[in-house]
């Protein structure tokens, strides 16, 4: 899933609409639309601004784990660590099957 996805998803999540986030982060409705469809890149202070705003980790907005927020506790980190691994070897099998695909193995 990419960022314009989540960001759509975790809007739509917290019931909120374009304009309502738009305005929350000082940006104009269309850059959200822009965002949410791919069609405009997010800068940095944007990212840490939506992360803030939808209280999760820039690292789950960004794709790259699939857990919202940071742990507090040891029993959240060891969950946390669990949880990067399977997300990890769900790439690894994905990009297995992509391989056996191309060589007409499935």
């Amino acid at each position: 899933m990419g960022i314009g996805e989540i960001i759509r998803q975790l809007r739509i999540e917290n019931k909120e609409t374009q304009k309502h986030l738009a305005n929350e982060l000082g940006v104009k409705r269309e850059t959200v639309n822009q965002w949410e469809n791919g069609a405009r890149d997010l800068k940095t202070q944007c990212i840490i601004n939506l992360a803030k705003h939808f209280n999760i980790s820039a690292d789950y907005l960004l794709g790259l784990t699939n857990i919202k927020i940071y742990p507090h506790n040891e029993k959240d980190k060891i969950i946390e660590e669990l949880s990067r691994k399977v997300f990890d070897y769900e790439r690894q099998i994905d990009k297995v099957n992509e391989v056996l695909k191309r060589k007409g193995i499935e």
